[in-house]
């Protein structure tokens, strides 16, 4: 049996495009340095640490299920924290608590890679999905699926796919905050080249906005915690008993735990 555990702390978890990847732009943001020491002094809560930026307001490649860069403009000028104080928040990023804490704790088998794709391609980008006529866009080239699709097919095994969600806030960009400087002067310079009839080049520096920027914006996402638990084993369904294979399922299931 071969086992691989995936664990993701407070990442996004559904949206219009829901991410599974998080890059921090504070970390990047002097000002962000500056709120958390702001907010230490006035509170004396030297645990704030962490930044939820780089999940709402940013660009997302659904091919290959990576967030990219910001689109929104990202500032810290307000130094926003969470409405349980936890987290500093960009100033074009609304954070709503979801009052009823949710934990999803669920186990699946597949034994064809497609219905694993589509299982969970479907639950990351329930909206995201594009294509042109035949082709299908939606996360197919993510590092985890090709790693799952080449242990399927290589070891010639099923997969046990157990995931535990935890859900804490559902983070909103506020579009009026504007466009990222990087981003519109990037759009402004291909407005230029279409005001002087230059559509080749205008053509290339879009297709370039596609590479950076991604297929699609975050608008809205929701985030808390993740873990994601694959079992990759040589098992024929037919061979057990309906109850023994819905027990293995529940102990993948409870195996996994999320700490507060």
């Amino acid at each position: 049996m071969l086992f691989l555990i995936f664990l993701a702390a407070f990442l996004p978890l559904s949206s219009s495009v829901n991410p599974v990847a998080v890059t921090s732009y504070a970390l990047l943001n002097p000002e962000s340095e500056a709120c958390f020491k702001k907010i230490a002094e006035k509170s004396g809560n030297s645990n704030l640490v962490q930044s939820l930026d780089g999940m709402a307001g940013v660009g997302w490649d659904n091919l290959m299920n990576v967030v990219t860069q910001p689109v929104i403009s990202s500032t810290f000028s307000k130094c926003q924290i969470t409405p349980d104080g936890k987290f500093l928040i960009p100033d074009s990023i609304f954070a709503i608590p979801i009052q009823q804490s949710q934990i999803d704790q669920s186990a699946q088998f597949y034994d064809q890679f497609n219905d694993y794709w589509h299982k969970t391609t479907d639950e990351m980008n329930v909206d995201a999905k594009g294509g042109y006529g035949p082709f299908k866009i939606g996360g197919s080239y993510s590092k985890k699926n090709i790693d799952t699709k080449y242990t399927m097919f290589k070891q010639n095994t099923k997969v046990l796919h157990a995931t535990l969600k935890h859900r804490a806030y559902t983070l909103v960009s506020d579009l009026s905050a504007g466009l990222h400087p990087l981003f519109k002067n990037r759009l402004l310079e291909i407005a230029g080249y279409l005001r002087r009839g230059l559509t080749f080049q205008a053509k290339y520096l879009a297709e370039m906005i596609i590479r950076d920027y991604g297929t699609h914006y975050i608008e809205r996402a929701e985030v808390g915690a993740l873990i994601e638990q694959e079992d990759f084993i040589q098992i024929n369904e037919s061979e057990i008993a309906t109850s023994e294979f819905e027990e293995i399922k529940k102990s993948a299931s409870a195996s996994l735990k999320l700490k507060n």
